[in-house]
């Protein structure tokens, strides 16, 4: 929904305005708070950015920015023979260590001016906006690491990161030694040997949508376990294994439907996704146009309408989120099992249910959102849109319902 999508990021910036209320702008301050490892590295930063000293990276974060921060004694905790490994090589290391899933180009590394030092930086998208990591040499011999990630879509305090990334040294003598260590990823394997028996659902619990079934003769990475409402327990799986081709962000099986193998009693417990919630329902419609279950809309001209929105945000309440738009003209069309609704790409999931993933521009930044539907009939579709963001340290789900009308 191209046009769409234009005109909802003028109210998905309303709600970060809305959240900028907890969370101050950062002022220019100087870099007046200074930290020291252990190993004796040291950075310095400004007195408004909150340092958590217990995270693993060490994390440092203003209202628009986290900065991941390692020395070169936390590479050497990682594998990295820090006397001999190459700024690339750190950099891979670093990256694949943390983002075990998640794909990474050593064409796309660049060189990078820190000061009088010549360092090496990379750069991704992150689940909520640009991410860059840098590799920083110091000056006896070894390196360390920050990684800068936007909480807002673009790198918004580029002159601040950078101030602090020339103030990363360590002049210390290198001590220590190269230590093996796992991945952080627990060796742990999920396998079936029951074709079309194994529900691969999007989130944990029964009630999330089935995507496909787990395929048999197969071992399976696991990522993370979460407990359902009804107190079930749930594997998260590596998507680009299980299911690369669907349009969903996460995949799940239930435990006692897999046959687990390795260390899975030392899985970490991660957040779930939220449930997609179907809302805004019209009052059905006994007329000789009500579609079957499975049956597709009726392809051509549309009206979109949305109603106001929910943002539950990890450890706070739920915040009502008002939208001020007026009803807009879209286009739809149906091929086979899917539809384009103005662009975006809803396959047919079961029943009347159809999924895909869209994206908002969010100042200037495409954000992956989740689109659900049900076609209620031939001529009316209820949905909702799911975006997630993190807003200093919180994490918030957004949940935005429409109605589509047939004109």
């Amino acid at each position: 929904m191209r046009n769409r999508f234009g005109r909802i990021s003028l109210f998905v910036t309303m709600f970060l305005v809305l959240f900028s209320l907890h969370f101050p702008t950062l002022a220019q301050d100087d870099l007046t708070e200074k930290f020291s490892f252990d190993s004796g590295a040291t950075f310095s930063y400004p007195k408004a950015w909150k340092l958590d000293k217990k995270s693993d990276p060490l994390k440092l974060v203003s209202d628009q920015t986290q900065l991941l921060v390692v020395d070169y004694a936390g590479l050497q905790a990682m594998g990295v023979d820090i006397k001999k490994a190459s700024q690339n090589d750190i950099l891979k290391a670093y990256f694949t260590n943390y983002y075990p899933d998640r794909s990474f180009k050593e064409s796309k590394i660049e060189p990078l001016d820190i000061g009088k030092r010549s360092g090496v930086q990379y750069d991704y998208s992150a689940d909520d906006g640009r991410a860059r990591v840098i590799v920083i040499p110091f000056a006896n011999g070894s390196a360390g690491v920050m990684e800068e990630i936007s909480l807002a879509g673009k790198l918004r305090e580029e002159d601040t990161v950078q101030a602090i990334v020339e103030s990363f040294d360590n002049s210390d003598k290198i001590s220590g030694t190269t230590t093996t260590v796992a991945s952080q990823t627990v060796n742990c394997t999920i396998s079936t040997s029951r074709d079309d028996t194994v529900h691969v659902r999007v989130g944990p619990g029964e009630n999330r949508t089935s995507i496909i079934f787990l395929s048999a003769g197969s071992t399976y990475k696991v990522l993370g376990q979460a407990k359902a409402k009804d107190g079930s327990k749930w594997w998260k799986l590596d998507k680009s294994e299980v299911a690369p081709d669907k349009a969903a962000n996460e995949v799940w099986v239930k435990q006692d439907d897999v046959k687990s193998i390795g260390d899975c009693d030392k899985v970490v417990d991660v957040n779930a996704p939220p449930v997609v919630p179907i809302s805004n329902a019209p009052p059905s419609n006994n007329g000789s146009n009500s579609a079957p279950a499975g049956s597709p809309p009726s392809a051509g001209a549309w009206v979109i309408a949305y109603s106001n929105g929910k943002a539950s945000c990890f450890g706070t309440g739920t915040v009502d989120v008002s939208v001020n738009l007026a009803p807009q003209a879209i286009s739809l069309s149906v091929n086979g099992s899917v539809i384009n609704l103005d662009g975006d790409i809803l396959r047919h999931t079961g029943g009347n249910t159809y999924q895909g993933i869209g994206q908002l521009n969010v100042d200037g930044q495409n954000v992956s959102t989740n689109i659900t539907v049900q076609v209620v009939s031939t001529t009316q579709i209820v949905g909702s849109l799911v975006y997630t963001a993190n807003y200093g340290d919180t994490s918030c789900s957004v949940t935005y319902p429409f109605s589509v009308t047939k004109s």
